[in-house]
């Protein structure tokens, strides 16, 4: 299968960039100095917008108060944050990870994270049932279709019209680094009337699948580089978080998103603290100031990660682009994430053997 040189970056490249570009605009050096002098607190998130509003509305007031300590954010994909912490589980280079509800989950029962600490959490309480689900529910997020309008002049309708003749060498789908690849695989089943849990339905769908590998330019490691391939023109349509793409929208770039009529995707990013960290107090810290109002009020006006914590008031913007409360989560496609996890590995390996990296 073609595909343009100019969009392929390696994910070693694209994690020291973003690494690099983390630390400096956190004004700390990275990696962390190890130092026992002043805490530390090491955030690993996806790149971004999400790092950007962290150092604008947690940062702040979690620097206020802990005056001496050090904060640092690590950016890449929550399956690298897993696999650093896997290697080294009692000396973890970073603190608080998000991940996948079901990697929160997987973590805790593997004895790598701590379960949530209400005590040392009080936001928890605060917190829509379906966000307490085995670590700190953070984002709520529609997993969906996003195009450019300028070269797609007809929305798409249905996660099957990805299949299409015209889009050959022009779609960009999730690869196995992000979680929202088995959400796609998904939406996959279920489009063609199946379930996932059901061996031979999913069968059905990976012979649909490797139907779809001439269309495909790009094997994303998220929403991010998504935008970036599309805007350079080489991509006009993928699959993505909504979230990501409006807050794009906003600053001017032709894109849009479409809601299929099998439904969008649900899903939920979550929290979760090394088990070894040794800055605790910190990390709770940071967590309770993730899951306030403040900063949940500030991720859905700015990017539009639907808030988990149930006290938030948003505006009507907001409420139209973002998934905001469980009666929103009831209108997606929710995938079986409990049983997804024990399927995980099988279907990774799949993926990467038959569709690619």
């Amino acid at each position: 299968m073609a595909r343009t040189k100019q969009t392929r970056i390696s994910r070693r490249a694209f994690l020291a960039r973003s690494a690099a570009g983390a630390a400096a605009a956190a004004g700390l050096a990275w990696p962390r100095t190890g130092s026992a002098a002043s805490p530390e607190v090491v955030v690993g998130h996806w790149g971004g917008a999400g790092p950007k509003v962290i150092r604008t509305a947690i940062f702040p007031d979690l620097q206020a108060k802990f005056p001496t300590a050090k904060l640092f954010i690590r950016e890449g994909g929550d399956q690298d944050r897993k696999a650093m912490l896997q290697a080294n589980p009692t000396n973890p280079e970073i603190d608080v990870l998000y991940v996948s509800n079901t990697d929160a989950k997987q973590m805790t029962r593997d004895g790598l994270t701590d379960p949530p600490n209400p005590q040392a959490v009080p936001e928890f309480a605060n917190l829509y049932p379906i966000a307490q689900d085995g670590a700190y529910g953070v984002y709520l997020h529609a997993i969906a279709l996003i195009y450019d309008p300028e070269k797609v002049k007809s929305p798409p309708t249905s996660w099957l019209d990805l299949w299409k003749p015209e889009y050959r060498n022009r779609v960009l789908v999730p690869n196995t680094k992000t979680a929202v690849n088995q959400a796609f695989v998904t939406a996959v089943v279920r489009a063609l009337g199946g379930s996932e849990r059901k061996e031979k339905d999913v069968e059905e769908a990976r012979k649909k699948l490797l139907e779809l590998r001439p269309n495909v330019v790009v094997f994303h490691t998220g929403t991010s580089q998504a935008l970036t391939v599309i805007k350079s023109g080489d991509a006009w349509l993928g699959v993505a978080v909504a979230g990501y793409a409006y807050g794009a929208k906003d600053k001017g770039q032709s894109i849009d998103v479409a809601y299929p009529k099998e439904g969008a995707l649900g899903a939920i990013d979550y929290m979760t603290v090394a088990r070894h960290s040794k800055n605790k107090d910190l990390a709770h810290a940071y967590i309770n100031l993730a899951l306030g109002r403040k900063a949940q009020k500030d991720f859905v006006e700015e990017v539009y990660w639907g808030p988990t914590n149930k006290t938030v008031e948003v505006s009507p913007k907001a409420r139209e682009r973002a998934v905001i409360g469980e009666d929103a989560v009831k209108k997606l496609i929710n995938p079986d994430w409990d049983y997804l996890v024990t399927v995980r590995s099988e279907w990774t390996d799949w993926w990467d053997k038959s569709m690619g990296k």
